[in-house]
């Protein structure tokens, strides 16, 4: 009952009219955010709870290395920092896309406040 309500919630919210059935989670990217990696600052091109598609190609990374960062949200009152860590999955010329560690609760419920600021 609550995972079908959390789905619609996400759904309601979310830049994806259908969401695909290979993701677990709905991309958003309607955010105004950026992600801070070893001091360089990328622009998120969308990011859901699963992680995030930044703008950017670093050729000293590779994919399967893990980065920590810190993803920084603009919500209405205030700018939001949440460090964590994800693994690159994915790397072209122009984007970076990188699936996030495990969220502790802590982090999972910034992210959860993130999305109802964002709805509010």
């Amino acid at each position: 009952m609550f995972k079908n309500g959390w789905e619609k919630f996400l759904k309601k919210v979310s830049n994806d009219d259908d969401p695909s059935r290979r993701r677990r989670y709905v991309r958003r990217d309607q955010d105004v955010c950026v992600l801070e990696i070893n001091g360089q600052t990328y622009p998120v091109k969308d990011w859901s709870m699963g992680g995030a598609l930044i703008e950017t190609y670093d050729k000293t990374t590779n994919i399967g290395d893990t980065v920590d960062f810190t993803i920084k949200f603009k919500l209405k009152d205030r700018v939001l920092e949440v460090p964590h860590s994800a693994q690159i999955v994915r790397k072209n010329k122009n984007y970076t896309a990188l699936r996030f560690e495990a969220l502790p609760g802590e982090t999972r419920a910034v992210f959860d406040d993130i999305v109802k600021d964002a709805i509010a």
